[in-house]
Order: C-alpha cells, then structure tokens, then sequence
C-alpha cells in the first residue's frame, strides 16, 4: 500500500468522523475498536483492519476502494440518514404537526420578548390562539 493511499484513507476517516459529528473516543465506539488502538493506528500511518474497513464502507454506504481515494465524497443517502438519526428527539416532536412549531415560537416570543409582541403577530396573521393550540 502506498503512502499516498494511506494518508487519503486516514483523511476520509476524519472526514467521515467530522461529519457524524464526533471525538475520536466516540468514533472509535462506532468503528467497533478501542480508541487506543485507533490513535496508534493513526500515528503509526497504519490500516485498520480489513474487516473494520469493510464494516465502516458497509455502514457509511460507500466501496471499499473508495476509502483510499483522492476525491472521497460521502454517499448522499448516508448523509440525510446521518442527520435524521442524530437529530435531537427534542428537534423530532414537531415533525408531524402543522401548528407546533408557530406554537413553540409564540411561547418563546411572549416568554422572551412579551404578550404583547405575541398578540400582534396573531392579529398580523389573523388566526386565534384557539387555530394554533388546538391539535391538527
């Protein structure tokens, strides 16, 4: 393996490690490997093993050649999958619901700004807090 292969591949880990959003700990759980022997792989300029290789290009949705590659760019449906399952449940609850979002944000206006401001932009819109309070 060359050098040059061996450094792309290491950059592709961190790039797929930037975008999961995590420390290297933590990208070592998802590796399935101890974070030790994922350091002193890494400063050693030495490979994972090839079943952790193949388990990543498995989960991440991309060949296994291309984790070598000068132009490694992360699979689409893995990059929308990622996001889904990393979204906070707190960010989920409205997922469903036409009206809770415009709920949450009248309840922040009147808690951070005033009832006032929150009554205006009723009146702006023309709806009752009844429309936005009650289940759709």
């Amino acid at each position: 393996m060359q050098e040059c292969e061996k450094k792309n591949f290491w950059r592709n880990l961190d790039l797929v490690k930037d975008h999961l959003l995590l420390d290297d700990l933590q990208f070592a759980q998802y590796l399935g490997v101890s974070s030790t022997y994922l350091i002193k792989r890494k400063c050693e300029n030495k490979l994972l093993d090839l079943s952790c290789i193949g388990e990543l290009s498995e989960k991440i949705n991309v060949h296994l050649e291309d984790l070598f590659s000068n132009n490694f760019k992360l699979n689409a449906s893995f990059v929308n999958d990622i996001y889904k399952m990393n979204l906070d449940s707190r960010y989920t609850i409205a997922t469903n619901s036409k009206t809770r979002p415009i709920a949450n944000i009248l309840s922040y206006l009147e808690k951070n700004v005033s009832l006032r401001a929150k009554l205006n932009i009723l009146r702006k819109f023309q709806i009752t807090e009844e429309f936005i309070y009650n289940d759709h």
